[in-house]
């Protein structure tokens, strides 16, 4: 595509991100190349990511996942509920369901919802 003329943004990686769920090593991979090209992803991008990588069984991708979510918390973009609910399926996904119950309190609070 890029060779074409046509330059991806971070509303075409949002959609190519979350084409690609089952293929964790891919996200990894997109989320590189928006480094490499100076895009910075907002918070549609790294949930849709976070998301992507919570249907993997490896810890590796577990790891990775919450490292975007720290790095959310931490400097920016700032987590929606949407982000939340991918943060609940990661959890229960790597089979730590003692996070999950403790999730949505945390989440309402963080954002405001009674």
């Amino acid at each position: 595509m890029q060779s074409q003329g046509v330059h991806l943004n971070e509303y075409s990686y949002s959609a190519i991100i979350a084409a690609c769920r089952s293929r964790p090593s891919t996200v990894i991979e997109l989320l590189d190349k928006m480094k490499e090209e100076a895009i910075t992803p907002n918070e549609v991008v790294l949930t849709a990511a976070i998301d992507a990588l919570a249907t993997s069984p490896s810890p590796q991708y577990f790891n990775y996942a919450y490292e975007i979510y720290q790095e959310m918390e931490k400097n920016g973009p700032r987590p929606n509920l949407f982000t939340y609910n991918s943060l609940v399926r990661l959890f229960a996904q790597a089979g730590k369901m003692e996070v999950t119950f403790f999730l949505p309190f945390v989440t309402s609070i963080l954002i405001g919802v009674e």
